[in-house]
Parts: C-alpha cells; sequence; structure tokens
C-alpha cells in the first residue's frame, strides 16, 4: 500500500488529532506549548510526537532532543 496523508491519518486518536490541530497554523510550537494546549503532561506528549515523526506527521527541528529551542510542524505545513 502507497504511503498517502490519508494512510498516515489512519489510527490517530482524539488526543494526536489535537496535537494536529495544535500546530494548524504553520508556527512551530515547543512540547511544552503542545502539552498545554491539549492538556497533556510534557512527557506523554512527547512520546506521541516522537510517534508522529516516525509516521511522517510532525516535523522536528532542533539540534537534539535536549534543545530547548525545539519545535514541530506539521509535515504539510511549516518548515521541512
Amino acid at each position: 500500500m502507497p504511503v498517502t496523508s490519508e494512510n498516515r491519518l489512519r489510527g490517530l486518536d482524539d488526543t494526536d488529532q489535537a496535537i494536529l490541530e495544535s500546530l494548524a497554523g504553520g508556527k512551530g510550537h515547543s512540547t511544552s506549548e503542545i502539552a498545554a494546549a491539549i492538556g497533556l503532561t510534557p512527557r506523554a506528549t512527547r512520546t506521541r510526537l516522537a510517534r508522529m515523526v516516525g509516521r511522517g506527521l510532525v516535523h522536528e527541528i532542533g539540534t537534539g532532543p535536549q534543545d530547548p529551542q525545539r519545535r514541530y510542524y506539521r509535515a504539510d505545513r511549516g518548515p521541512a
């Protein structure tokens, strides 16, 4: 099966959808900003973001896991 945006979106729960919605504006957000917007802890949010990065739904921009300036963007918007 080819990888399409529709296939990548399958299996997303309401929380994953909320993460994508919080990134809809195209402006990058930090883990803590996203966590505050969706009502999860930063750790739980980071776990979900890592999975979404792996699926190609979200881009992570930063120098590494400890980079305080790291930002997340929807894969269909923002910097790639």
